[in-house]
């Protein structure tokens, strides 16, 4: 079996973070330890990827067994890394091939500056200003509860106009703009 992990992380190559092991809790209760014979790891523009080949539940290899791992929760991750600044890791997606077998896992797991936290804890920043046509600025932000995938966000940049204006009203953002209304102002703001 292998496994294909990618993460969002605070960390870049020099720290040398690796993962040792990664704890499961399967649908049926029963916690494992998933470990493999071999890894190769790469921290790129903040993104943490991975690769473990020979991939096993406990210390019984796991080929054929991938039907196991369906409803999985991941309940701890083993790092090790050369630094001893505060960890930022939020696994992304999780990638297992077993044959022609195949399972995607995506946002099983989030630690922030050392503590694991439940993935529905977490909350997402959108950020967003108000230009008016003399190019004065307002800015904006908006804390939405949980975490605004990849694929989530470029559906949401595919509807804007011109790929970058909106008018937050419509979207349910709340929007501050200048007190006074000019002939400079118009409805539109732009997400960034």
């Amino acid at each position: 079996m292998l496994l294909y992990l990618d993460a969002e992380t605070n960390f870049t190559n020099k720290d040398r973070l690796s993962i040792d092991f990664i704890e499961v809790q399967l649908k049926n209760g029963e916690t494992i330890s998933l470990n493999w014979d071999e890894s190769d790891f790469g921290i790129a523009d903040g993104i943490f990827s991975a690769r473990f080949k020979g991939v096993y539940f406990g210390e019984d290899y796991a080929n054929g067994r991938i039907e196991e791992l369906f409803g999985m929760k991941v309940t701890e991750v083993g790092f090790h890394a050369e630094t001893n600044k505060p960890l930022n890791f939020i696994i992304t997606d999780m990638q297992f091939e077993d044959g022609e077998a195949e399972l995607s896992v995506t946002y099983p797991y989030a630690m922030i500056e050392n503590t694991p936290l439940p993935i529905e804890d977490l909350n997402t920043k959108i950020e967003y200003l108000y230009r008016d046509a003399s190019n004065y600025k307002v800015y904006n932000e908006c804390v939405v509860k949980g975490i605004l995938t990849a694929e989530r966000r470029e559906e949401i940049v595919d509807c804007l106009s011109e790929g970058e204006y909106f008018i937050p009203s419509q979207v349910g953002l709340p929007k501050k703009r200048f007190d006074d209304w000019t002939e400079d102002e118009h409805p539109w703001f732009e997400l960034y």
